[in-house]
């Protein structure tokens, strides 16, 4: 859970606050909260089937909605389910998120890169783009973004081994694919000014994020 001063939220009010939580506070334990909800359990449920072995089952994306939409994520729903920011949410926040397995995915993959191709999905379905998929296997690898006409590989910086490893990661996937376009998203870096150009004579894009 991100660093809080607890000490500093306040309560919304017991009217946003589901009832049965209303005498519920922010240290309240995990036994405590389904003593005065059970209906709490449902959570506890899902978030000890998170598997946290690829992008889908990734602990952190269940949680936030990365993998499909926030609103749709645990702590989203947690939310409507309890009362946004108020005392009960945080504890029981606290409990369920503590509880989610150390996602192996995450070990190998940035999750700061896992947002980056989120909020770039996101863009593209609000353009109206339709299907943008993510995380998509292909017999060489997984793809990051793929919509009907283009692969996208998504680097957290655009340096020179990341631009090498994307431009062959692209170059393999597009082909498996059968995708005409290819495109690489990251942070623009010093080097990305030297090499863009070359790999734009590849027929492949570069874009800042």
């Amino acid at each position: 859970m991100p660093l809080v001063d607890l000490w500093s939220i306040k309560d919304p009010g017991p009217s946003k606050v589901r009832r049965s939580l209303r005498h519920v506070g922010i240290w309240a334990t995990w036994p405590e909260l389904l003593a005065a909800e059970p209906k709490l359990q449902r959570f506890m449920d899902e978030i000890l089937s998170v598997e946290g072995t690829t992008y889908e089952s990734c602990s952190d994306a269940t949680w936030y909605g990365w993998n499909s939409d926030p609103r749709r994520g645990i702590k989203g729903r947690l939310a409507r389910f309890i009362g946004h920011d108020s005392l009960p949410f945080h504890a029981a926040y606290r409990a369920l998120y503590s509880s989610l397995k150390t996602c192996r995915h995450c070990l190998e993959r940035d999750p700061r890169e896992a947002d980056i191709e989120w909020n770039i999905a996101r863009r593209l379905k609000a353009q109206g783009i339709r299907p943008v998929e993510t995380q998509v296997r292909t017999p060489g690898g997984i793809a990051d973004i793929v919509t009907p006409t283009t692969v996208y590989e998504v680097k957290l910086a655009l340096t020179r081994v990341s631009l090498f490893q994307a431009v062959g990661q692209v170059s393999l996937y597009a082909p498996e694919l059968e995708r005409p376009n290819r495109i690489i998203v990251g942070q623009w870096t010093p080097e990305t000014d030297r090499l863009a150009t070359r790999i734009r004579l590849l027929g492949i894009d570069v874009e800042a994020w």
